[in-house]
């Protein structure tokens, strides 16, 4: 086997530690030049990643109050077209009690029982169901959304009016 002898493994360590010293007292030094560069970078690296972080929190705040818009404003068109039903439907049932008097009328005039019930029946078939619209209700329950609003009044009300 080859041998390194002692001597030159020695200097090579020497040169090693010396080399590596002056490395590092030219790092210090130029830390020591350009301190202020240094510390001003590091301090606009954090302003701008601070800015990012309000931006962003910002930004999401925003979102979330246009999806509460639009979920009160179609809640509205919701409730709004509940109204048209129920007054189309108020006007449907005018016409019906109407037509019960008449019926009546005419249910007093038959003599079998068996005549009044089947005029009876026909009559009963027709009558209908009043419910409320429910989408935009059903998708803030499902998503979420109406218990992220921060308006607690209104979502007591809108709670209250589907309920």
């Amino acid at each position: 086997m080859n041998r390194i002898p002692q001597r030159t493994v020695n200097q090579h360590f020497l040169n090693f530690r010396s080399h590596k010293r002056s490395k590092m007292k030219k790092l210090i030094s130029t830390f020591k030049e350009k301190w202020a560069e240094y510390f001003l970078e590091i301090l606009v690296i954090t302003i701008g990643i601070l800015g990012a972080f309000l931006l962003n929190n910002w930004n999401e705040q925003s979102k979330n109050r246009n999806a509460q818009k639009l979920t009160i404003s179609r809640l509205k068109e919701d409730v709004k077209s509940d109204i048209r039903r129920f007054q189309y439907l108020e006007q449907r049932l005018e016409e019906r009690f109407t037509k019960c008097d008449s019926v009546l009328t005419l249910f007093s005039n038959l003599p079998t029982k068996e005549e009044r019930l089947s005029l009876m029946s026909v009559h009963l078939i027709n009558f209908f169901l009043i419910e409320s619209n429910l989408t935009t209700y059903e998708e803030m329950l499902n998503t979420g959304r109406l218990y992220s609003m921060n308006d607690k009044t209104k979502r007591a009300q809108i709670i209250t009016y589907y309920r």
